[in-house]
Parts: structure tokens; C-alpha cells; sequence
């Protein structure tokens, strides 16, 4: 496993009901830039403000790699 990259997944549940893994994100730290390698966002979602907050987790994800936003 390669120390370098980092992946998660997004599951979304609301009062309409559960509609699964919704996203899949894999981030690659490159000196002091973490870089989207990969965004895959189901277009179920979109207009709901998932991509706000999967921005949102991939600059907490640099912070925590120590990379410069």
C-alpha cells in the first residue's frame, strides 16, 4: 500500500431514503500538494451540495497530510 495515496468513499442517507455509495475520491500526496487522482460522484446527488462537502473533506484530508491549501 502506497503511503502516498489516500481513498474514501461517500455514503448518503436522507428522509427520502438510503441511496448508497454515492462517491468514491482517491487523493495523492505529491510534495506539498495533495492532488484528486480520482473523483467519481454518482449523478444522483448532484445539485444537493455533496460536492461542496466532498471538497470539503479533501482540504481537511491536506491539512491532516500537512499540505499547504
Amino acid at each position: 500500500m502506497d503511503p502516498n495515496y489516500h481513498g474514501f468513499c461517500l455514503r448518503l442517507m436522507d428522509r427520502l431514503g438510503d441511496n448508497g455509495i454515492i462517491a468514491v475520491v482517491i487523493l495523492r500526496k505529491q510534495s506539498a500538494d495533495l492532488l484528486v487522482d480520482t473523483w467519481i460522484m454518482s449523478c444522483r446527488v448532484l445539485g444537493r451540495q455533496v460536492e461542496e462537502f466532498t471538497l470539503n473533506l479533501m482540504v481537511e484530508r491536506a491539512w491532516e497530510f500537512g499540505c499547504s491549501c
